[in-house]
């Protein structure tokens, strides 16, 4: 019986999966996919966030139905069932309907058809989606670490794992299964130990979080709350719902939230206590806190709608079909059903599973095609996205090509360079605008970074020193002897070009942009040094390429370790600029160069011994001082809807893309020869094709 435990943070706390099983490699890859279901949750239920559902919709408040996804619907529909059920004890809303603010006033067309919900309700649900009152917000803090456990379950239980517990910060855990010879997880409660099987239980705030660290449960110990004060605990079926009626338990009458939690199947415990400040006012509270560090907009962190309210244009949004439903094309299916610039005709992939999962998001009802040939031939788009694995870029392309559409072709542009020159020509026999997703080209962090370079900012720019670590193992789950090179197709050399393709494209992009122009040669090393089970892509490379008048890129990424993250250092004779995994830039000025004027204003940041000058894309003048900028990397999942909505804003307008196919083809021809130089041991000379 193998052992797997894997963490990731996520919703401000740390999430923590514990797996028993057979077979450590389908721990693993069932395990990774969990921990990014949970990331997709928190981008869906974010509410500092611009990009997700709960972000947009607040963004919206007091301005009308929202649609949603049918996801999101089904969860809020839960959110104001367990409203109800509590008698308000749990609540989803923050703020208040003002004096002269009334549902009559704001929503007397709506009214009409939304839910049931108490006369105090600051938002309500129609068939066409959601209204928030002016000034009020959804905040699901109280509910989403619970859901997402829902969720990471249920990828888990789907990959056929029978043994495994969850916890969210220590405060809602779920239990599926039970360790070999015992009845259920140990977990303490007021009356002894019980054995969690298939169940989830979770405690209030006023009791904190379970002290004690999931490695007790291994060598037979007990997973402990050690309380601090005032305590609740729910056990429910669902982490969703003990999430939220562990709260509800301390911040309502206790009697009412334990007949819920009775007809739920569950058990509820501690102290019947009212705190003399309700949970919503300690949220709002929060949310105010929160809001105060979040200023988005000194990150470049682009809303999902690319117009602003004032600056709305009356053009129709763009048909838009979508091919390629995996977990990247999920993304940015989320982003194009919240941005008004696109209407989702139609949803592609061969996958049957991804294709439900993306239905899910889709919002609305769109229609749904196996074959990308067909659809093509039975819609009329004005858009084509395509998110399918790497190396079924270029046929896709084709034939949106010969389809007369415009298109969003997901980076890398294809697997190789012979490829790359092939859509290259076909892209120049087309009238349309196609677009390549190398979103830092659509950020505008990197722009900054860039424009500051061509001033003169870093002196003459020298070197790209660029770095990707996680300790992932790139598995998929689900995967049998008959669909293993198609589900796992990064692992296989035959359609993945690796971490050289998958992530170093985008550095190779950066690096060309810089420089003005693509590489000269490449040299590298790289193996399978930590993952050894049948794959042939290496999990650790180093590249090394050259570019015109001797300068450098220097490009390590690897499987087996975390440290060092994402990285880029764009280095010149007079100054640094340092990219923190698309977040964050920070100027370092050499001892010898004179400073220039806007300097004195500009905040600035001590990192390893020494003061970088913070780049703020939003600043003319660096005037602001109180400014704190959110370091997150949610941030750098805002690129992905600037990079749509560039590409949206190039077909209305008759503009050129950002990143054109023959940057993407550059980007492509640098990774192929890194590749080359990694296989063959020893210096690739890039022709000028």
């Amino acid at each position: 019986m193998s052992v797997l435990r894997l963490a990731r943070r996520a919703m401000g706390t740390e999430f923590e999966i514990v797996l028993l099983g057979p077979d450590q490699d389908d721990l693993r890859a069932a395990g990774e996919a969990a921990l990014e279901e949970i990331a997709r949750v928190e981008d869906l239920l974010s509410a500092f966030l611009d990009t997700s559902e709960i972000g947009h919709l607040n963004a919206r408040a007091g301005r009308g139905v929202t649609a949603i996804s049918p996801e999101l619907r089904s969860l809020l529909e839960r959110c104001a069932w367990l409203h109800d059920q509590t008698g308000g004890a749990f609540d989803v809303a923050l703020g208040a309907i003002t004096e002269t603010e009334t549902w009559n006033e704001v929503t007397e067309a709506w009214a009409r058809s939304h839910r049931a919900l108490p006369s105090h309700a600051r938002w309500c649900m129609t068939s066409e989606g959601v209204a928030v009152t002016r000034d009020a917000a959804l905040d699901l803090g109280g509910v989403g670490k619970g859901y997402a456990l829902d969720r990471a379950g249920g990828v888990l239980r789907d990959a056929g794992i029978e043994q495994a517990f969850l916890h969210g910060g220590r405060s809602t855990v779920l239990a599926i299964g039970a360790p070999p010879g015992e009845s259920g997880w140990p977990v303490a409660s007021p009356d002894g130990p019980i054995g969690l099987r298939d169940m989830a239980l979770s405690v209030s705030e006023t009791g904190r979080h379970f002290e004690e660290g999931v490695r007790r449960l291994l060598v037979g110990g007990v997973f402990q709350a050690q309380p601090t004060g005032r305590e609740a605990r729910v056990m429910c079926r669902h982490a969703t719902d003990a999430d939220a009626l562990s709260t509800a338990l301390v911040v309502g009458a206790a009697d009412v939230v334990t007949r819920c939690v009775k007809r739920l199947g569950g058990t509820a415990s501690g102290p019947r206590v009212v705190p003399a400040v309700s949970r919503r006012e300690v949220l709002r509270g929060v949310a105010a806190a929160a809001a105060a560090f979040a200023t988005l907009g000194s990150l470049g962190v682009a809303s999902a709608d690319e117009d602003p309210p004032a600056k709305k244009k009356a053009s129709k949004p763009l048909r838009v079909g979508v091919v390629g439903t995996g977990v990247h094309g999920r993304l940015l299916l989320g982003l194009l059903t919240r941005m008004s610039a696109f209407r989702v005709q139609a949803i592609c992939d061969s996958d049957t599973t991804a294709l439900a999962a993306a239905l899910k998001i889709a919002g609305r009802k769109v229609e749904t095609y196996k074959d990308a040939a067909y659809m093509l031939e039975e819609e009329s788009f004005d858009a084509v996205v395509i998110a399918t694995p790497t190396h079924l870029h270029g046929a896709g392309l084709r034939a949106a090509i010969a389809a007369g559409l415009h298109v969003y072709v997901e980076a890398p542009l294809c697997r190789d360079a012979k490829e790359a020159r092939a859509l290259v020509a076909a892209a120049k026999k087309s009238d349309r605008v196609i677009h390549v997703g190398h979103q830092r080209r659509a950020s505008k962090l990197y722009p900054h970074a860039v424009e500051h370079i061509g001033s003169g900012a870093i002196g003459k720019a020298l070197m790209v020193r660029a770095s990707w670590n996680r300790k992932l193992s790139w598995r998929r789950p689900g995967a049998t002897r008959a669909n293993e090179k198609r589900v796992n197709w990064r692992l296989y050399r035959a359609t993945s070009g690796g971490l050289l393709s998958e992530y170093g494209t985008h550095v190779f992009d950066l690096a060309n942009w810089m420089f003005g122009a693509p590489p000269t040669s490449a040299m590298g090393l790289g193996g399978v040094v930590r993952w050894k089970d049948g794959r042939d892509v290496d999990d650790m490379v180093h590249a090394l390429l050259r570019y015109p008048e001797g300068r450098q890129l220097s490009f390590q990424a690897s499987l087996v370790n975390s440290y060092g993250d994402e990285r880029e250092l764009l280095v010149g004779d007079a100054a640094s600029i340092l990219c923190l995994g698309q977040r964050k830039g920070l100027l370092f000025k050499e001892a010898d160069t004179v400073a220039a004027g806007w300097e004195q204003y500009a905040r600035s940041e001590l990192l390893g011994g020494r003061r970088g000058i913070i780049l703020d894309p939003e600043a003319t003048k660096y005037v602001s001082h109180e400014k704190v900028e959110l370091v997150g990397a949610e941030a750098s999942k805002a690129d992905f809807a600037a990079s749509l909505a560039a590409f949206a804003h190039a077909v209305r307008t008759g503009g050129q893309p950002v990143c054109s196919v023959q940057d993407g083809a550059n980007a492509v021809r640098a990774a192929h020869a890194a590749e080359a130089a990694i296989q063959q041991a020893k210096v690739i000379t890039l022709d000028g094709g």
